[in-house]
């Protein structure tokens, strides 16, 4: 949720530069995608070799009011070399998503787990082998199988080492949640754990929890601002976040 109008002004957040402050955006930071203008290659080639903004500028606080609705950012850690090692939490504890590329007879988990939820949902029940994605020739050609699906592991097992952290997130929506897994423009990764986005600063949790997950997780470097890599520009439509 964003924040109302009437907040933007006196919002204080750790992550936010302090309410009054009236500092201009240093370049590159002066161009698109944080001023409005169109995103070309080279200005994603530009933000994509450049440091995260280690705090928002406040005319990137959006207000759904306006004519015009600033790029998402998200607020988080780069993914780093996390990645395996959040697969195999989600592994481990049977957390972990998977999807089946080609035909596959009765496809189940490692654990033996069915992919189906119902004998009716099963499309083997007609003797048929389980088949998902498209069916040219090309991806015919792709070898059989059940794969981990990555990114939908890793936010499983995010959320659950959140609850071990000690973070309560009972009072949080659903898809509201901190530290999820978001695409950025930013290079070498171009994955970030999520905290929240600009359009989230209301569902901001407090910077005790942030820290718990950061030593829980071992990150080393600052939470920081991360484009997005699918709503990076100024835009009369407001995103969806």
């Amino acid at each position: 949720m964003s924040l109302p109008r009437s907040c933007i002004l006196s919002c204080t957040l750790p992550s936010l530069d302090p309410p009054g402050e009236k500092r201009a955006l240093p370049a590159p930071y002066n161009q698109p995608p944080f001023k409005r203008g169109e995103l070309t290659d080279a200005a994603i080639k530009r933000v994509s070799s450049m440091n995260p903004l280690p705090r928002l500028h406040r005319s990137l606080i959006p207000d759904l009011k306006a004519t015009w609705k600033p790029p998402v950012l998200y607020y988080g850690w780069s993914i780093g070399d996390l990645l395996p090692r959040l697969v195999e939490y989600a592994e481990q504890h049977k957390l972990a998503r998977y999807t089946v590329i080609g035909r596959v007879h009765k496809p189940t988990t490692p654990w033996g787990e069915k992919l189906y939820s119902s004998d009716s949902e099963d499309p083997d029940s007609d003797g048929e082998s389980a088949h998902w994605g498209d069916t040219d020739e090309e991806d015919e050609e792709e070898e059989s199988g059940v794969y981990v699906d990555e990114a939908g592991s890793a936010n499983i097992a995010l959320y659950h080492m959140a609850k071990e952290a000690g973070i309560d997130m009972r009072h949080l929506p659903i898809t509201r949640r901190p530290f999820g897994i978001c695409g950025a423009l930013h290079y070498p990764h171009k994955l970030v754990i999520s905290i929240y986005s600009n359009y989230e600063l209301a569902w901001a949790i407090p910077q005790d929890d942030i820290e718990k997950m950061q030593k829980y997780l071992g990150i080393q470097e600052t939470p920081a601002w991360y484009v997005s890599n699918m709503d990076a520009t100024w835009s009369r439509f407001t995103p969806r976040w």
